[in-house]
């Protein structure tokens, strides 16, 4: 059973850096009735759950807006989306080990883990952005110089492999 819950902290003092607040709208709900759908789903958020790229904060705010009735944009929570697609597991781990210790790795060792062992190209590209594609196709050291449409990109990558 585990014993770490959610708790509330001020906005922008969370450890990670701030960006920007997003207004998603107005509630009519009370601070009483809030804090009733705050504890209604905190069970379903406790701390031994978390998972930086399956189970974090950004999936809560999400979760909780969308109870209210509003969406969250894709953008926010996009990075542990992608990480959690297309990254190895063992890059994942490297990664927040490094972020606990709070020594990030030199772009060497980066540079290593790539080449040693680069994710591996999904089978269907279409549902990518674009920004994703260059990604992908910068971790498999492919040019996408010339590509216009997303097309071009998904063709050059395929034709890499």
């Amino acid at each position: 059973v585990s014993t770490q819950s959610t708790w509330g902290i001020h906005p922008r003092t969370a450890i990670a850096d701030f960006k920007e607040s997003i207004v998603l709208g107005e509630t009519s709900l009370s601070q009483t009735e809030l804090n009733e759908l705050i504890e209604n789903i905190r069970d379903e958020w406790m701390g031994d759950d978390y998972l930086i790229l399956k189970k974090n904060c950004n999936h809560f705010s999400a979760a909780f807006a969308q109870k209210l009735g509003f969406e969250t944009p894709d953008w926010i929570n996009r990075a542990a989306r992608f990480a959690d697609e297309f990254l190895p597991q063992s890059w994942v781990d490297f990664m927040v080990e490094a972020m606990i210790q709070g020594d990030p790795p030199s772009e060497a060792d980066s540079s290593k883990m790539i080449e040693e062992a680069p994710p591996p190209v999904p089978k269907n590209l279409d549902h990518l952005t674009v920004r994703e594609l260059k990604t992908i196709m910068f971790l498999h050291n492919v040019n996408w110089e010339g590509c216009v449409e997303k097309e071009e990109l998904i063709q050059r990558l395929q034709e890499s492999q």
